[in-house]
């Protein structure tokens, strides 16, 4: 018996869905799906699907790198981004279409040395 290959299999609907929730959301409630998003950007595939779905919407990443967001929702959010950036250039208008240009600026001189990393 040969043992079977793993494969990630999503529903189409459900990175829309977790994506969706997100602005229903309160804040202190957001971490586990953020954090699950991350996990997600982690595999090539599923990246083109979860930017198609809004995962760089500029109003959700305004509200969730917001000063009031919880720190490890900035850095999965921040992550996220990181992840997004490195896995192809043509990423870059997604990431420009966010608008999280003036965010990303006050994490440079963040007091938080984790932030400041990612």
């Amino acid at each position: 018996m040969t043992p079977q290959k793993k494969t990630l299999e999503v529903d189409s609907g459900n990175p829309a869905n977790i994506i969706q929730c997100l602005k229903h959301v309160d804040l202190k409630d957001v971490a586990r799906p953020v954090a699950f998003l991350a996990k997600m950007t982690g595999h090539g595939p599923l990246v083109v699907q979860l930017l198609g779905k809004g995962l760089l919407n500029p109003n959700s990443m305004r509200r969730l790198l917001d000063n009031s967001s919880p720190r490890e929702v900035k850095l999965d959010v921040l992550m996220i981004v990181s992840d997004v950036a490195r896995m192809h250039k043509d990423f870059y208008e997604h990431i420009k279409g966010a608008d999280i240009l003036e965010h990303l600026k006050g994490f440079l001189t963040h007091e938080d040395p984790n932030i400041r990393a990612k």
